[in-house]
């Protein structure tokens, strides 16, 4: 089960971002925005002075020449700065958000299973992934998986598993569900499993055989 939060692909996508952030990238980033600032504004003096709406006078260009460098000189002070200057500031951010946690609240769900012995075996269980994917296609087919799974192992049962039993058999469904369905985080905690001698179908989704709270 896909217990870490948040997950190694995110952190490791937080470790590239942060190579950014050596002296001779940030260097490099800030050299390319001055360079391409002034010749952005080389070519804006050389269109003023070809159609003639500017007269390259020597104050005309000392003025251009000022607002060309403004850029590079701010963004040599910067480098200076760092790491808090705003290029690594930003670029932190942008690590931190991979490495935080993602929102996994609990989403609770009670399986039964129908035994040969007439007994009804309930398995309490608390499923935990982002809840933006706590949609009801991926409730449905995580109830397909984990009641076929129980189905499967303690129909023809007798007793009650433990709870490291039932997390051990559903370990390996549940991983395979997260990876069809591109789910980072996805694990469950079992509350409760006992027997029940009711034969009442259970009033709920999935034809009786499990229940959302």
């Amino acid at each position: 089960m896909r217990r870490q939060n948040p997950p190694q692909a995110y952190l490791d996508k937080a470790q590239r971002i942060e190579k950014y952030l050596s002296p001779l990238t940030t260097a490099a980033i800030y050299g390319t925005c001055g360079i391409l600032y002034a010749v952005f504004i080389a070519l804006i003096f050389g269109i003023l002075v070809s159609t003639s709406v500017l007269n390259p006078t020597a104050a005309v260009v000392t003025i251009f020449a000022a607002i060309a460098i403004i850029p590079a000189t701010l963004a040599f002070l910067a480098w200076f700065l760092r790491p808090n200057d705003p290029l690594s500031r930003y670029i932190q951010q942008l690590a931190d958000v991979w490495r935080h946690p993602l929102n996994v609240p609990p989403d609770s769900c009670t399986f039964k299973v129908f035994r040969n012995d007439g007994e009804v075996l309930c398995v309490e269980l608390l499923f935990f992934y982002p809840s933006t994917q706590q949609t009801a296609p991926v409730r449905e087919r995580l109830h397909t998986y984990v009641h076929g799974a129980l189905a499967n192992n303690y129909t023809l049962s007798t007793g009650v598993p433990t709870r490291v039993e039932v997390e051990t058999l559903l370990d390996r469904p549940l991983e395979i569900l997260a990876s069809e369905s591109g789910i980072p985080v996805l694990y469950l905690e079992v509350r409760e499993v006992y027997i029940s001698r009711e034969h009442d179908s259970a009033t709920g989704d999935f034809l009786g055989t499990g229940t959302w709270n």
